[in-house]
């Protein structure tokens, strides 16, 4: 599987700075956006021993370091938001050399929820009656696998998918925590559209050291869909069914992946003869006698209504 690392320039350089790694940010559940991150209830009402039990194991979580990745590249929520306005970087990693770098790593995906994460009263009212270890571990860890991996509704659109390691396996610097990866984790380096030539170069740079295939983003005027134009010679290519599925040739025109009729799309492609066909009409003559009055009179009707 590959998951997608959505970066700002400023992130994306600090993140790429050690050669021959990548550097990853880790945070505590507890600093993240989302105030109700590791909300937990049971799934039944508690008696009163119970709810003891219940705040003496699992009250409050321990907070472990996190990092977060989508299941998709072509976000524009995404690039807009941790892309930084699309002038930021998306790393494509290898999810299994990933994991290998971490002697404990737990990844899933997030689900999402109008409720919040639960677990099981029946685990609570096993470990009291018990009282055994394994029982309270094994409270404590369920309780950590739901609370970790369920966000509300409205999180939908990021398509997260979470990494959760031990806090022996992140150092941290100037208060952040961090994790170096080796590039060999590495499947794409993608490119806002928006990105600084200096991003691009500097890339384009490590792409080429580490034989790592590059791609910009691109949103077009025709196609639907974000797209993804190689920095070198190539087709375009869209994200579909979990994976870069090539969509044609680019216009010659207005490079877009759009059917071709020689090199440019139809639009593109029209002839001299076929606008003047279509433009010869009152309507056409009508706008390029008196385009502004028109637009007067409209705006003047809807001001009135």
């Amino acid at each position: 599987m590959t998951v997608f690392k959505y970066l700002s320039p400023e992130s994306a350089s600090e993140a790429l700075s050690m050669p021959g790694f990548v550097k990853l940010r880790f945070n505590f559940p507890k600093d993240y956006n989302d105030p109700f991150e590791l909300f937990l209830e049971p799934d039944q009402p508690l008696e009163e021993v119970e709810i003891a039990l219940y705040e003496h194991l699992i009250g409050e979580l321990p907070q472990l370091p996190v990092t977060c990745f989508s299941r998709i590249p072509d976000s524009v929520p995404l690039w807009a938001h941790y892309g930084k306005e699309h002038t930021g970087v998306c790393i494509g990693f290898d999810e299994e050399r990933l994991t290998d770098h971490f002697p404990i790593a737990i990844v899933d995906d997030v689900r999402y929820a109008e409720s919040s994460a639960e677990v099981r009263a029946s685990a609570v009212k096993i470990a009291l009656a018990t009282k055994k270890r394994r029982h309270s571990e094994q409270l404590i860890s369920e309780a950590c696998r739901v609370a970790y991996f369920v966000k509300r509704e409205a999180w939908r659109y990021e398509n997260e998918r979470r990494l959760v390691v031990d806090r022996g396996d992140v150092e941290e610097k100037n208060g952040l925590l961090l994790a170096e990866v080796s590039l060999a984790a590495v499947r794409y380096i993608l490119i806002g559209q928006q990105a600084s030539s200096e991003t691009v170069a500097t890339c384009r740079r490590l792409a080429s050291k580490y034989d790592i295939p590059i791609y910009s983003v691109r949103y077009g005027k025709r196609f639907y869909a974000p797209y993804f134009v190689p920095l070198e010679n190539g087709s375009a290519v869209c994200w579909i069914e979990d994976e870069f599925q090539d969509v044609g040739e680019l216009c010659g025109s207005c490079g877009e992946p759009l059917p071709l009729v020689d090199d440019k799309c139809a639009r593109c492609s029209l002839s001299q003869e076929a606008w003047s066909e279509a433009t010869h009409n009152q309507l056409t003559l009508l706008l390029s006698i008196g385009h502004q009055m028109v637009r007067s009179i409209a705006f003047d009707r809807a001001t009135t209504r």
